[in-house]
């Protein structure tokens, strides 16, 4: 019988990347009171009016609290820089979560996968206002699209997706464009239900503990974003396969609360599209570090994240057949 098992569940039974990866811990509930996971702030900017509210700005776990801070705080600092309100950094411990609370009000602009983002409008209509797309400098070109790719340890010379059956499987977490859905996708579409084919299936909450996973050999296979692996390589050895990478995915969009005025709206998203890769604050740093996974925006539509819909529905059909506890 196949089991479908947390990172809470994971770290009980495998000590070694439990070390590794998360402290053992009870299950997560959705609080009844906001309470973000890691905050960033600098003290209030001057030119911030009395009455004007800080700016709540959540994001999911794509990558480690760590990097996360650095790579989203000098950001922040340029919208301080450009709209004169102070911005808090809120890092949800899960996608749930973050969509959850950008629902309930307590996220004022949000950071959304395209999953979570086609969540967002199926559920609640009409809430937000769409402001960007990420986007990154791939051969001098910037763009809005990324892939997740599914990989195993070299070790194992595994050539094709077949392969993989009777093994352990470790996703991301359910809310994640390419460390869940369109994996699973691409799974389905290649004869493969995760839930008959894999020995086991985990959900480990970031990218960076599905690599460490499979490095460690505790994890024969996973799914995480393309940087992602690129970015374990460097911390972790060229002992990544890759064998197989997702369709193009929207990136991730960038939204406010639709309650919020329509011309501080327009002044983030104005202050967004005029970043380029080589922007800095006003102190001379970089908006951009090296570490950044994008480096710039581009103003797309809800429509651009209509291709996740096709996605969305083979994702549907199998949840329905197999419903993960």
């Amino acid at each position: 019988m196949q089991k479908v098992i947390s990172i809470q569940a994971l770290s009980c039974i495998f000590p070694v990347i439990a070390a590794l990866l998360f402290a053992c811990q009870s299950p997560t509930e959705t609080p009844e009171k906001f309470k973000p996971t890691v905050i960033w702030e600098k003290h209030p900017v001057h030119t911030q009016a009395a009455e004007q509210k800080s700016i709540q700005f959540g994001i999911g776990p794509w990558d480690t609290h760590e990097h996360t801070k650095l790579y989203i705080s000098t950001l922040l600092q340029y919208l301080e820089e450009e709209t004169g309100h102070h911005f808090v950094l809120n890092i949800s411990e899960n996608y749930d979560e973050l969509l959850l609370n950008f629902q309930n009000g307590h996220i004022d602009i949000a950071h959304l996968s395209a999953n979570l983002y086609t969540e967002l409008l199926k559920q609640s209509p009409g809430t937000s206002h769409y402001l960007a797309t990420v986007s990154e400098l791939v051969n001098n070109t910037m763009t809005g699209h990324y892939r997740g790719v599914i990989f195993t340890h070299k070790k194992d010379n595994v050539e094709n997706l077949t392969s993989l059956k009777g093994k352990t499987f470790a996703f991301v977490d359910q809310g994640s464009s390419s460390g869940f859905k369109y994996p699973l996708a691409l799974l389905i579409n290649n004869g493969i239900e995760p839930q008959r084919d894999f020995s086991e299936i985990f959900y480990v909450g970031n990218h960076e503990a599905v690599a460490k996973a499979i490095a460690t050999g505790q994890v024969f296979a996973g799914a995480i974003w393309e940087q992602g692996l690129t970015n374990a390589e460097s911390t972790l050895g060229k002992v990544f396969n890759p064998i197989a990478k997702t369709p193009q995915i929207p990136r991730e969009a960038w939204v406010g609360q639709s309650s919020m005025s329509p011309e501080f709206l327009e002044s983030i998203q104005a202050a967004l599209v005029r970043l380029t890769p080589e922007s800095r604050l006003k102190s001379g740093e970089k908006v951009f570090g090296e570490t950044a996974p994008f480096q710039g925006y581009v103003v797309k539509s809800e429509s651009f994240y209509n291709v996740d819909g096709k996605t969305t529905a083979t994702v549907d059909r199998y949840l329905e057949k197999y419903p993960i506890q």
